[in-house]
């Protein structure tokens, strides 16, 4: 009997060694996986980020580069991005450990008991023991596992290709947004001049008529364009709220933390598409991504081409039985090569390579296409490019000449040779000259931005506006 314990002591304590060596060997990898589940450990990205958790105080000054490091880091389009990236490294090693073999291993203990009689004293009870083991490893498949490892390899690419899509496009919306929003200000700027000049004049009118100068019209069309610049200055306020959200949006965050518009480092682009194009096709990370997926399209025919033939491996197994394990009474080895080989099935692998085919054109014909939308784009955005700096230089001298037509007409106003309605056709001159010029100067840079976007590479030469 004490025999039979120490059997199975010694059968559970091999049973407890293997689980405690298969489970330690997982052991950080749960953990992991448990902590992760914990709310708390949530990272930038999987949680909207509080601003006060980014190092920067109230009022703090933020630059456009800033801010795109601000949005790399909480932006959730970046992390999910990063995490399609760690599933296709997965991915890798999963066709990677089909080149290792497998182990299994397995141990038993069995109670039996028997009546060799039919009366009751003939009971007695046995007990069997078994160990177990079984090893299997692939020896040619013929380019089948070999062709699944460059699809995984292929799609790894296209998976870190499009995490430097969603890099490039949240740096190219932080762009829009910022000069948006910079646009705006510029624009509630000159909304609130225009308001501070109507109120002068406003408060010139109302003396003029108290002295007798002026007529009642001229008072009351000064209180009208008053309020009337008052109801503008409303809309260019609200929408420097609503640019700021964008902005806030663009970044990667649900509040509205007070900070102020830092600097910014702006250049141009040539206007030769063909040179640009050429920098897209080194660049672009969209049409690198299309690349990749053209050739895991390619190892797809390879996998399906080599399901033709048949895959060899290995087999080896141990098993002992037997009330003591010492010596078993049943104890086998084998070893086996094995060979499969499917004779028919309908043709289906035929038309899996068929398929295969087709898929392969169909990658082949989306970077086509790509290609093909990426330079009208990239025409489009030159020719935007050209007139946007067209514009601005127009702008520039639609705004000095306003100034100058709306101090004549005030001079010429103050000596009584120009009426209410000259100064103040002047003033609405002026004041859309200056907004021109605003919008003038931020098409220029929204056009810039675009073409930085549709290339992938900043803007290396001198701004023509000065920047």
């Amino acid at each position: 009997m004490k025999k039979n314990l120490s059997k199975k002591t010694l059968l559970c304590a091999v049973l407890a060694a293997g689980t405690l060596l298969v489970a330690g060997t997982a052991c950080s990898t749960v953990r992991d996986a448990r902590e992760a589940q914990k709310p708390e450990n949530r990272l930038h990205g999987e949680r909207t980020v509080d601003f006060s958790e980014l190092g920067f105080e109230d009022g703090a000054v933020i630059s456009l580069e800033e801010f795109e490091a601000i949005a790399l880091d909480a932006n959730p389009q970046i992390f999910q991005a990063r995490q399609a990236v760690v599933s296709a490294q997965l991915a890798v090693k999963d066709i990677r450990a089909d080149y290792m073999p497998t182990l299994d291993a397995s141990a038993s203990y069995t109670q039996e008991t028997h009546n060799t009689r039919k009366t009751g004293q003939s009971l007695h009870s046995d007990g069997t023991n078994g160990i177990g083991l079984s090893l299997d490893l692939l020896i040619w498949d013929f380019g089948k596992t070999d062709a699944k490892y460059e699809q995984a390899v292929a799609n790894l690419i296209a998976a870190e290709k499009d995490l430097l899509s969603a890099e490039n496009l949240v740096r190219y919306n932080v762009r829009t947004a910022y000069y948006e929003l910079l646009r705006n200000v510029e624009l509630n700027t000159v909304s609130e001049q225009s308001v501070e000049q109507y109120r002068e004049h406003l408060a010139q009118m109302l003396a003029y008529h108290d002295a007798g100068k002026g007529t009642r019209y001229d008072c009351t069309k000064a209180e009208v364009d008053y309020n009337t610049a008052l109801l503008e200055n409303i809309s260019t306020a609200n929408n420097v709220k609503t640019a700021r959200a964008d902005l806030n949006l663009a970044i990667g965050l649900a509040e509205s933390p007070d900070y102020r518009l830092g600097g910014s480092a702006v250049g141009t682009f040539p206007e030769d598409v063909d040179s640009l194009m050429k920098l897209a096709r080194e660049r672009e990370p969209g049409l690198a991504a299309l690349v990749a997926q053209e050739k895991a399209a390619s190892a797809y025919v390879d996998q399906t081409i080599a399901e033709l033939y048949p895959t060899i491996g290995l087999n080896f197994s141990a098993t002992l039985e037997g009330e003591d394990l010492d010596m078993p009474k049943i104890w086998n080895l084998l070893g086996a090569g094995t060979l499969a080989q499917n004779v028919f099935n309908g043709g289906r692998n035929e038309r899996a390579i068929e398929d295969a085919v087709s898929k392969l054109r169909i990658a082949r014909s989306k970077v086509a296409a790509y290609e093909q939308n990426l330079y009208a784009e990239l025409c489009k955005a030159v020719l935007t490019l050209s007139r946007a700096k067209k514009q601005y230089e127009v702008a520039l001298l639609s705004e000095r000449a306003a100034k100058d037509n709306f101090d004549i007409v005030t001079e010429r106003f103050n000596v009584g040779k120009a009426s209410s309605l000259d100064r103040t056709d002047a003033q609405v001159s002026l004041t859309e000259a200056r907004a021109s010029r605003v919008s003038a100067e931020y098409d220029y840079r929204e056009a810039v931005s675009a073409i930085a976007y549709l290339v992938a590479t900043p803007p290396t030469e001198k701004d023509e506006l000065g920047g």
